[in-house]
């Protein structure tokens, strides 16, 4: 009997996955809606249907007669919440449907962890004029949706008229308002779970935007700029966040703030991410590849050995203006240098841009690798490198 490993979603994102999975030897069945999906032409069986529909899927996969051996998708959302019921319909590992749901809304998900002693930027509710003083009197906050992702509406509240303006207009369930963290180490985890037992894979520091779009990332590096025993933490914290939701087996990303000694917690998702580490750097980092280790982590009885970091790693992003993108040209000794890894324009001409959509309208990206105790050479590389890019923009008007 065949071996399928199910891949929930067949667009460009799925096709590391899907490859991976095939060069460990399983057959591949993969799922989009859209017929023209390119993992369609990877994959020994293809399904029409929306990622949304578990049940349809369910029945889908059924009639193959073949044994499931693993699932996943590397979406967020109804596609993470269909990846963990298929995982439970064919008793294969995965997540949890509970567990996926527990990520799922921001203010509650961090109520919980607080609760539970696990340090997060100090958050606000405004169901009483005792709350809402407490808002008014209180330094700078972000505001950001109780369920959104990529930094998207993210909203930065200095003065009181914004901070009334917000809590006028818009309900507490709905936003999570907590207080803003400066001049701390942003700090990106890819880590995963294997049967409940949660271990680090790659922890990068990053620079983030300070204007509008506000916190897009701009630059992760490896390593990152933190002490040797704040990694130790960091693992200790988020195996207690995998206890309280009962996360099984699943990759997971985390994002902390590390200022004055202490580790905030940003936020939490049992997902793959993105940023190019799991595509680029954790593979510069380690020689090995993410979704070959990713698959073996989803189909075998036990964590794989993780890899040992060789080499430091940078990716670098360019951030939108307002207006009508006409080109990006990276400049041409970038990819003929040793320390390249790759080069992307993420939008298309003649897209127009917003600064209210975060990570989601970067212009473009690039990585750069070379020795462990290169890295601060190699950020001063990236730099250079972003701003011999040439960017043609129409500005829009007042």
């Amino acid at each position: 009997m065949a071996r399928v490993f199910v891949s929930i979603g067949a667009g460009a994102q799925q096709l590391p996955l899907i490859e991976a999975a095939r060069r460990l030897g399983f057959s591949v069945a993969a799922i989009d809606r859209n017929p023209a999906a390119p993992g369609f032409s990877l994959s020994e069986h293809s399904f029409q249907c929306s990622i949304a529909k578990p049940a349809t899927m369910r029945r889908m996969l059924a009639e193959l007669k073949s044994e499931i051996h693993g699932v996943a998708a590397r979406s967020f959302g109804p596609a993470l919440l269909s990846s963990s019921a298929l995982c439970r319909a064919f008793g294969v590992p995965g997540p949890g449907p509970s567990s996926v749901a527990f990520f799922k809304n921001k203010r509650r998900f961090k109520q919980t962890l607080v609760r539970a002693g696990i340090q997060c930027p100090r958050s606000f509710s405004w169901k009483s004029q005792f709350e809402r003083n407490a808002i008014y009197e209180a330094g700078d906050l972000i505001a950001r949706p109780a369920a959104g992702f990529g930094k998207m509406n993210v909203r930065l509240l200095r003065e009181l008229s914004d901070k009334r303006a917000l809590l006028d207009s818009i309900d507490d369930e709905s936003i999570l308002l907590e207080e803003l963290l400066e001049n701390g180490t942003e700090l990106t985890v890819l880590g995963a779970s294997h049967q409940g037992t949660y271990r680090n894979l790659l922890i990068t520091s990053k620079v983030i935007s300070n204007e509008p779009p506000l916190f897009a990332e701009i630059m992760h590096r490896y390593p990152a700029l933190v002490p040797p025993f704040i990694l130790r933490e960091i693992e200790g914290i988020v195996q207690r966040i995998v206890t309280l939701s009962g996360l099984a087996t699943s990759p997971l990303v985390t994002e902390f703030i590390y200022l004055r000694g202490q580790l905030y917690l940003i936020e939490a998702s049992p997902e793959i991410g993105g940023e190019f580490l799991a595509d680029y750097a954790f593979t510069a980092v380690t020689g090995q590849s993410y979704f070959d280790w990713l698959v073996r982590l989803l189909t075998e009885d036990r964590m794989p050995e993780i890899p040992a970091a060789t080499h430091a790693a940078v990716i670098r992003f360019l951030l939108p203006q307002e207006g009508v993108l006409r080109s990006v040209q990276f400049p041409d000794w970038l990819a003929r240098s040793a320390e390249f890894l790759f080069e992307k324009v993420l939008l298309s001409p003649g897209k127009q841009t917003s600064l209210q959509r975060g990570n989601l309208e970067r212009l473009a990206a690039f990585g750069l690798s070379s020795s462990l105790d290169s890295i601060e050479s190699l950020v001063g590389l990236a730099n250079h490198a972003a701003e011999e890019t040439r960017i043609n923009y129409e500005i829009s008007q007042p």
